[in-house]
């Protein structure tokens, strides 16, 4: 059963079993080394060394990236809950998954927008997530190794209302980690300059920036 409120500190120790979007296990396992740690409204996000995310809190906009399917509760059922009361691995649509893997990894930069408030729907806001990852391309050379290549993706899960998940189709809800698509070049045109990477997102309310 969920805790409505802690008196004192609780150390984060282990993430939730989910199921990817083939239905295929994500195991629970202990969250280590954690590198950095967001919070906003009644969402928490967490990128450890290993560059790997984990969310969880609320849920009502599909912010856990952990699809319709659900997951693992400390009594052992798989559910579909408004909230997720431990860390969830964050997931990426099936679309990509066979490309990135299951779950989002090379972790470098999250952000959480939108704001979910206790009083009212009124107050609340849809909230949408937003992350950078890098990959690191290496050669080595008489015993050394060298850095080749950055190459930086983002990505976006959550509310598109207002197009604040950069998708070209507002109002959508996104189950999973996204390939985000405003700055695909279409048509010829791109928005970016040749060579232009975003290495850092931030979500506000009905709006995103990079």
């Amino acid at each position: 059963d969920e805790m409505p409120r802690s008196l004192s500190l609780v150390r984060v120790k282990e993430s939730a079993e989910s199921r990817d979007a083939k239905g295929r296990v994500i195991e629970a396992e202990e969250i280590r080394d954690i590198n950095k740690i967001k919070g906003r409204g009644y969402n928490f996000a967490i990128v450890t060394e290993g560059k790997e995310l984990y969310v969880w809190g609320d849920n009502s906009y599909q912010q856990i990236a952990a699809g319709n399917a659900g997951w693992m509760q400390p009594n052992g059922k798989l559910r579909t809950m408004q909230t997720a009361n431990k860390p969830v691995k964050v997931q990426v649509t099936g679309e990509v998954a066979d490309e990135h893997g299951s779950v989002l990894q090379n972790v470098v930069d999250i952000s959480i927008g939108g704001y979910a408030s206790a009083s009212s729907d009124e107050y609340s806001v849809p909230v949408q997530m937003l992350a950078v990852t890098m990959a690191v391309e290496y050669e080595y050379t008489g015993g050394l190794k060298r850095v080749v290549s950055r190459t930086y993706d983002s990505w976006a899960w959550g509310s598109n209302d207002n197009n604040k998940a950069a998708m070209s189709q507002s109002g959508i809800r996104l189950a999973r980690a996204t390939p985000i698509q405003l700055f695909t070049p279409t048509a010829g045109v791109s928005y970016l300059d040749p060579g232009v990477q975003l290495k850092s997102m931030s979500a506000g309310g009905n709006h995103s920036a990079a």
